[in-house]
């Protein structure tokens, strides 16, 4: 049901509203990987760009693969002017992406 409040609130774009249901929800089960990527959106949104880089990075940890997890790291890499994480991002992504084609336009 929190799951269900928090996107309600991603739509209408209440990101405050919505983070908070996701805190709870990762209290409750910290292993929701999908709530840290939504929560690095919101986090972002009210250009809170620590917090949504350290959510990015939590869910990279547990999953380097997660692909839009990835590349939403490198977008906040870009929006933080932290060139060389984009770099080195990118160079981590080919390997894990090869084949990617999303990923192989940012080259």
């Amino acid at each position: 049901l929190l799951q269900y409040l928090g996107k309600f609130y991603l739509k209408t774009k209440e990101w405050s509203e919505a983070l908070q249901i996701w805190e709870e929800i990762l209290k409750q089960n910290p292993a929701q990987e999908e709530i840290l990527l939504l929560m690095s959106y919101a986090y972002s949104k009210l250009k809170k760009y620590d917090y949504a880089c350290t959510s990015a990075e939590r869910l990279y940890l547990r999953n380097p693969r997660h692909f839009r997890n990835f590349m939403n790291l490198i977008a906040l890499a870009k929006k933080t002017n932290q060139s060389q994480k984009v770099k080195q991002l990118l160079r981590t992504g080919v390997k894990l992406f090869p084949e990617n084609p999303e990923l192989q336009a940012l080259l």
